[in-house]
């Protein structure tokens, strides 16, 4: 079900380096919780079935991601793509500050 507070981030690892403890430790390291975890498909675009790479869907309890991608980051988890709630798109929106969080950023 649909949470106001939280943000939804798209996780690329390779598939030796994936664990869902060390994504749920660097969700909490910001103070917030991992409210769903998706194990998804290949790194869209990838054409070599030599490729281990995988995806993972997360959504934490969070209005904005930046934060989150960044303690991600941090445990060497790359950050392809994240959607601030609707509430923090607004609200960047009438501070009129552009880098304080978008509706849908990429990296």
């Amino acid at each position: 079900p649909p949470v106001e507070e939280s943000s939804r981030l798209t996780v690329a690892c390779r598939r030796a380096n994936y664990s869902a403890g060390a994504i749920a430790r660097a969700v909490e390291d910001c103070d917030c919780h991992l409210l769903n975890l998706n194990l998804t498909a290949p790194v869209v675009g990838s054409h070599d079935p030599l490729d281990d790479t995988v995806t993972v869907e997360l959504r934490v309890s969070r209005r904005d991601p930046a934060a989150v991608a960044r303690s991600l980051e941090r445990y060497s988890f790359r950050v392809i793509d994240g959607q601030a709630s609707a509430e923090a798109a607004s609200d960047a929106a009438t501070d009129g500050c552009s880098c304080a969080g978008s509706a849908a950023w990429s990296r």
